[in-house]
């Protein structure tokens, strides 16, 4: 009888460690091949919905990369000087920013305004006044941001 309580006791729990809701944990994140090599943010990131979607990651070596995104529903739209403007900063603190004469495109994939989630890719050229251009390709983001 013991025997039959205490299997009954370890399938109980079995099913009861079963559950369906449960989600995945999301590791957020903003990254981006910048002039060939591999940027993504590891030492700090944040967004924050206001007046804009302000984005902003920081990597261990002193880079940051800033997005100011005024288009958070799903489709695409132009990165310029006006709108959707990003702003690179190397380690140097070699600042580069999109320009309006080099337009560069943003993908809002989704915005899931109940969870304050949003998915997106990106590309573009941004420009230092120092130092030329530098080509941003394979930009994405997963981001939860506050209001």
């Amino acid at each position: 009888m013991k025997k039959k309580l205490v299997l009954f006791l370890v399938i109980a729990m079995g099913f009861m460690g079963c559950n369906k809701d449960s989600e995945t944990p999301i590791k957020y994140f903003l990254k981006a091949n910048i002039y060939g090599a591999t940027w993504e943010a590891n030492t700090s990131l944040f967004a924050d919905q206001a007046i804009v979607l302000t984005v902003n990651g920081m990597k261990s070596d002193g880079s940051t990369l800033t997005m100011e995104i005024n288009d958070v529903t799903p489709g695409t739209y132009p990165i310029t000087n006006d709108r959707n403007h990003i702003l690179y900063t190397s380690q140097l603190a070699d600042a580069f920013e999109s320009k309006n004469a080099l337009p560069g495109s943003l993908v809002i994939i989704s915005n899931d305004v109940s969870k304050n989630i949003i998915k997106g890719t990106f590309q573009v050229t941004v420009q230092s006044p120092l130092t030329g251009n530098k080509d941003l390709n394979n930009g994405s983001f997963e981001l939860y941001y506050t209001e």
